[in-house]
């Protein structure tokens, strides 16, 4: 058997991982990609983002943040002015081609899935996010949705949110940047 990959529904056999040293002695880079709404996150991000700013300031020279995805442009307008407001660099592309997504994935060290487990869909649906990152060898940094808790344990192969919120998410992202 070949060893294979599935992102966006499409088999993959061309992923370069970074090794090591590639993602050492540069900035943790942290994506949120996918779908951009109320329902996935983008709140809590842009909330994690107003309070990183405020009181972790000086992490600002270990952390960047990529935003990949697709929806209302309202919600890409939000994160970009969110993006822009607080003293993090980052950078918010939409409507990638699966090769620049693939790039952007494989060169991140951090993958989250902000999907809220409160919604219907939070309850019914495994996100296909989780396989993404899991499969690019970044850490996973998610909320308690779906079946993720029953898969992962916390800081052994993932961390996971004790609530889906902006403070547990900022914890999460300053205690990584303290030990990856």
């Amino acid at each position: 058997p070949k060893n294979a990959c599935v992102i966006n529904g499409v088999f993959r056999d061309d992923l370069k991982m970074l090794s090591f040293e590639e993602k050492t002695n540069r900035k943790l880079k942290v994506l949120l990609g996918g779908s951009l709404s109320h329902n996935t996150g983008v709140d809590i991000f842009c909330e994690t983002l107003e309070l990183l700013s405020d009181k972790y300031s000086n992490y600002q020279h270990n952390i960047e943040f990529v935003v990949t995805g697709y929806g209302d442009d309202e919600y890409i307008k939000n994160i970009e002015d969110c993006l822009n407001k607080s003293c993090f660099s980052g950078l918010v592309e939409y409507n990638l081609t699966h090769e620049q997504y693939n790039e952007r994935l494989l060169s991140s060290d951090i993958g989250l899935c902000l999907k809220l487990p409160d919604n219907k869909m939070g309850q019914t649906t495994f996100p296909s996010k989780v396989i993404e990152i899991c499969s690019s060898g970044a850490l996973l940094v998610s909320t308690k949705v779906s079946d993720v808790p029953s898969l992962f344990v916390h800081k052994k192969n993932a961390l996971l949110l004790d609530k889906a919120s902006a403070s547990d998410l900022a914890l999460s992202l300053i205690w990584s940047a303290d030990n990856i």
